[in-house]
């Protein structure tokens, strides 16, 4: 997910960030996981993990684009943005157990119940 200049719609710059939002990876999991695609779903897991820093917290945000010269930003690092962040720690460990339970732990079984039985229909 690439943020934008709000007035051009052009990606933002260095100077006003352009950084890559790290909540896509963990959505993306919990979305595969929902779909039945568990491995994917670790792949994501495992994405999220290269983000931590020395300590294994993860940042809000991650850079996503390469390093120019004299810049204070490294692909796949925080931009400075909070870290350890509480949801962005949260998230990880939900799609953690999530994954090791085989299915989005927070989604309502009957709720689960009611989109699994539309797919089968549809299949």
């Amino acid at each position: 997910m690439r943020m934008a200049n709000e007035l051009t719609g052009e990606p933002m710059t260095e100077d006003g960030y352009r950084p890559f939002m790290d909540t896509a990876e963990r959505e993306r999991g919990e979305y595969e996981l929902a779909r039945g695609n568990k491995d994917l779903a670790r792949k994501h897991l495992d994405t999220l993990m290269g983000f931590a820093n020395e300590g294994r917290m993860l940042p809000e945000q991650v850079w996503d684009q390469p390093a120019s010269l004299g810049s204070i930003f490294r692909v796949g690092a925080g931009t400075g943005s909070a870290t350890p962040l509480a949801w962005s720690m949260a998230q990880f460990i939900r799609l953690a157990v999530s994954i090791q339970h085989g299915r989005n732990v927070e989604t309502p079984p009957i709720v689960a119940a009611r989109y699994l039985q539309k797919l089968r229909r549809t299949k």
